[in-house]
């Protein structure tokens, strides 16, 4: 392949990088994502990185396919890995993108550099291999094994939190005056809790500590005041590690729950 050549075919794997990209970012068939997917993935950011290591084209039809497959899951394990550690998280359209600018961005690079080296005439076609060459194919594997390796180790949960529910109903026994009061936790560790109930403005009943592990739920029942039937009952929950804000509000008026 001549040097025009050869630059000719890098510059269409990275408008074929660009089109993969595209139609994984808008495509929603299985089928195509799939047969978009696996060229993307598994030959073009590897060729891309190889004409940028190998600007001379010494290597031959062989060994750039070995490398080009080896580099492509080392990339795409890699990313993936990167991406899951990252806001973005790991999704098609975050994983095309990131191949998409690995394949660009190598394909830059292997131009610059033929233009600037001497290129070989003869490339070889035979599968034997140089000492060097056999050297790049041993470090290509093991960067695939632990590529694959770290990929298949599960990742630490990110942006995982908990939550606490609170709820404030009238009481189930027909009494207008009583109302049922619950709280449950679903922290990830065990959280302690201040309550205070308010009618028409004025504390009727508070609770200083509840204590709550993961899972737990506390409830009680209120009375209210006698004749109270146009007010509001409000119900405010706080964090003990955070008393100077509501964590969670409950307003009853009337009988009904908001």
């Amino acid at each position: 392949m001549s040097g025009q050549a050869d630059e000719r075919f890098i510059k269409a794997v990275a408008v074929v990088s660009v089109i993969s990209a595209l139609v994984l970012l808008v495509a929603t068939s299985p089928a195509i994502r799939v047969a978009f997917g696996l060229p993307f993935a598994l030959v073009l950011p590897g060729y891309a990185i190889v004409a940028a290591l190998f600007p001379q084209r010494a290597l031959g039809i062989p060994e750039r396919l070995v490398l080009s497959i080896g580099l492509s899951l080392a990339v795409a394990a890699l990313g993936g890995l990167l991406l899951n550690w990252t806001s973005w998280g790991l999704r098609v359209e975050s994983w095309a993108v990131l191949l998409c600018a690995t394949t660009c961005l190598a394909s830059v690079i292997a131009i610059k550099r033929r233009r600037r080296s001497p290129a070989v005439t003869s490339m070889p076609v035979g599968i034997g291999l140089s000492g060097r060459q056999a050297l790049l194919l041993g470090l290509a594997a093991v960067v695939v094994v632990a590529a694959i390796g770290l990929a298949r180790t599960p990742a630490p949960q990110q942006s995982v939190q908990g939550y606490t529910l609170l709820w404030m109903l009238p009481s189930d026994d027909g009494n207008p005056n009583t109302v049922r009061l619950g709280v449950e936790c679903m922290e990830l560790a065990p959280t302690p809790y201040r309550l205070e109930v308010k009618v028409d403005g004025r504390i009727a009943q508070e609770w200083s500590s509840i204590l709550l592990k993961p899972g737990a739920k506390w409830e009680n029942r209120i009375v209210l005041p006698a004749g109270f039937g146009s007010g509001t009952v409000e119900a405010a929950l706080y964090r003990l590690d955070n008393l100077q804000s509501v964590y969670r509000q409950v307003i009853l008026r009337l009988g009904e729950s908001q």
